[in-house]
């Protein structure tokens, strides 16, 4: 029986692995704003930029949930 995964937000996966935005930015090539963009929905990753964050959470893309733009 296949087991169920929980869809996460980026700020969920980032706690799960306890990394601080400026660290998972750094991984990402990125400045720790845009990382705090995308994980209040002020922006969002694009596919290549999700590529990355899945090979770094070791999660597939429909795993992630992104938050729609201008939630804030």
């Amino acid at each position: 029986m296949k087991e169920d995964k929980e869809k996460l937000y980026l700020s969920q996966l980032r706690g799960k692995s306890q990394m601080t935005q400026e660290e998972i930015a750094k991984q990402l090539g990125v400045s720790k704003f845009t990382w705090r963009n995308w994980e209040i929905g002020k922006s969002a990753p694009n596919l290549w930029e999700l590529q990355k964050i899945k090979k770094i959470f070791n999660v597939s893309i429909d795993d992630i949930k992104i938050l729609p733009k201008d939630t804030v």
